[in-house]
Parts: C-alpha cells; structure tokens; sequence
C-alpha cells in the first residue's frame, strides 16, 4: 500500500519523539480480506467510524498486504492495533492477529483484561487494573491499544481509554518466526486462515500504525475517530407508529 511505502521511509531517518504513521483503516483492510465470515455486518454510525458486528463465529480473515507484512517481519520498528470495542463478553475474545496458531502473534481480550498472545512462545495477560480502571465494560465503547516490539526484544505496551499514563509496559521478545510471503492477518478471529477465538461483539475503527518507539494513550486517541454513535435500526413498533402518523396526515388532508 502507498501508504506503508511512506512510512517504511519515514522510519529510516531519526527522529525526537515517536510519531504514529497510520499504516491501514479498517475498512482498507476488510477490502484485502479472503474471508469475510457470513456473520460479520458492517453497521451504519453516525460520525462516520466503520462498524462491524462479529458473532463470535465469523471474521475478517486472510488479510493480504505484502508491505504491510514486510514491515511486521522486519525486526524494526512498533506496530500499533487501535480500535473502538464494544464486546458482549471479555473473556476471551481475539481482536487482530498475523500469522497461524503457532508463529506471529495475536491480540485479545481475556478475562475481563487484554492479552497478546506471541504464538508458539507465551501468553501475556495484563488485567484492567493494572491499566487503571476496573474493567473493560460491555454497554459502552472502550478504546483499546496494543503497540508491539517488532525487534523481537525490549517493551510493548498495552492500553485502555484516551488518559495519558493509562498503560501497562511488557516484554513480548522472542516471537517472530513470520515470513512476509504467504502470511496472512486477521479481525476478530486469533487465526487468520481460520476462526480461533472468535470475537463476539462490535469493533469499530480498527486502525494500524506504525512508529518508532513507544507513544501514550492520547497519541493514539489524537490519531483515531471519536467512539463510534451507532444509528439503531427502526423497530416494528417505530415502523408501525410511523405508517399510522402518515395515514393521519393524509386524512387530514383530504
């Protein structure tokens, strides 16, 4: 993608302070998906943030970017996965992966907390108290981070909420045995050829980017949309009040 081109030039040169390039939206990536499960929708918002509905069944899966696969095999460099969530259960539930189920890796929610998983390697859980907050809930959208070493060596951080400091610093070394041919990444599912942990609820905003070192909570919430206003869809009953306010109008007007 161009945009990756971009960034992969941008990361040759020094720079003061990390600064997130955006690599792929949600959107982008659904568009390069093999796979889009029969029980994924997209949901109309109000302030134009891409919404899709997983039923813990169906996924985005086989996302094929090459440049974007380069930069993650690289062994330079962060990548960041933000996104709006909004699950109906946060015990374990896969938001993004690359890779199969024994190399790459995959973030998650589990037991109520967030997870990477560097596939063939180890689990890492940090619960939500360690990133200052109670829980993650499942009636309102949470804005939800992972930014991961992609040397393979030194911290990764996770995140929750747009406060500064709300984050918990982690060593996930020792992960990447991807190539960038044949490898592919995943929504919602912690395989990317296949549904493994599938994600149950709503996703929204699904961005990746790339930097060159770690950023803070409000970097990301400056770089992504506002938590996503779904439009409910009309009800029987809405549809019904509404066929008998236009019959009213038209005797009236008789």
């Amino acid at each position: 993608m161009k945009k990756t081109f971009i960034t992969l030039l941008a990361l040759t040169g020094a720079a003061s302070a990390a600064t997130l390039t955006e690599l792929a939206t949600m959107d982008e990536l659904a568009a390069l998906s093999g796979d889009t499960g029969t029980s994924v929708k997209s949901v109309v918002t109000l302030n134009d943030v891409t919404t899709y509905e997983f039923t813990g069944a169906g996924s985005i899966l086989k996302i094929d970017d090459e440049d974007i696969m380069s930069y993650i095999t690289g062994g330079k460099g962060y990548l960041t996965i933000a996104a709006w969530i909004k699950p109906d259960s946060t015990s374990v539930n896969s938001i993004f992966s690359v890779g199969g189920q024994n190399d790459g890796f995959k973030f998650a929610l589990y037991d109520g907390g967030l997870q990477a998983t560097t596939k063939g390697v180890l689990d890492t859980d940090v619960g939500t108290s360690a990133l200052g907050y109670d829980s993650i809930p499942t009636d309102s959208w949470t804005l939800v981070a992972l930014t991961i070493n992609l040397s393979e060596s030194g911290d990764s951080r996770f995140y929750m909420g747009t406060v500064d400091g709300k984050y918990a610093t982690r060593q996930l070394g020792g992960w990447n045995d991807l190539t960038a041919d044949g490898s592919y990444m995943a929504i919602g599912s912690g395989n990317t050829a296949d549904v493994r942990d599938g994600y149950d609820g709503m996703i929204a905003g699904l961005t990746l980017f790339s930097s060159d070192g770690l950023v803070n909570n409000s970097d990301i919430a400056a770089k992504m949309s506002a938590a996503p206003v779904l439009i409910p869809e009309p009800t029987t009953a809405t549809l019904s009040l509404l066929a008998l306010a236009g019959l009213a109008a038209r005797r009236r007007r008789r």
